[in-house]
């Protein structure tokens, strides 16, 4: 929301809404003008035409570019049990390749979090693609550290040797 409304040059207030539920609720009742979401949460509602999408992380062109879903672990792990998070790293892309080749997933994740099917299929289309959901490649790492520094949640950017210590992609096959 920030990085949006810096792109257009207005000034908006950003209210802490808490979770999607929340949100969803505070917008519904005009507490807020503007909530955030991730699908498919919400889309049922886009559908009956109650809420509509006004943008998305990919219309500010300052993000575009910039990976935002990341998996993390303790250096624990990382450290003592790394056969245990290499196998996690395997099963993941296993079931990424299922989610996004078999039919089955989308109707087994349809039945079990009890949202429509087609509204499963437009979430792995249009919201949570492929490409998006994989964490073998991160990108836009200079400008989240700049954001990162702006926002105050780093007080400097990282250094090469912290960034590679930092990102650890386990290599396919491994």
């Amino acid at each position: 929301m920030l990085a949006f409304a810096a792109e257009l040059g207005i000034k908006a207030k950003p209210t802490a809404t808490g979770g999607l539920p929340s949100t969803l609720t505070q917008v519904m009742s005009s507490q807020i003008d503007i909530g955030w979401a991730v699908a498919p949460f919400g889309l049922k509602e886009i559908e009956g035409g109650k809420i509509r999408i006004v943008a998305n992380g990919n219309d500010v062109a300052s993000m575009r570019g910039q990976t935002v879903r990341v998996q993390t672990v303790n250096t624990r792990l990382l450290t003592e049990r790394k056969d245990v998070l290499l196998r996690f790293v395997r099963a993941y892309r296993e079931a990424l390749d299922w989610i996004f080749t078999d039919p089955q997933a989308m109707k087994l994740y349809s039945a079990t979090n009890k949202v429509p099917e087609h509204l499963v299929r437009k979430t792995a289309e249009q919201f949570q693609t492929r490409q998006g959901m994989q964490f073998d490649t991160i990108s836009g790492v200079d400008a989240i550290m700049a954001d990162g520094v702006k926002l105050k949640f780093l007080d400097a950017p990282l250094t090469k040797a912290q960034l590679a210590e930092l990102i650890q992609i386990p290599p396919p096959g491994s």
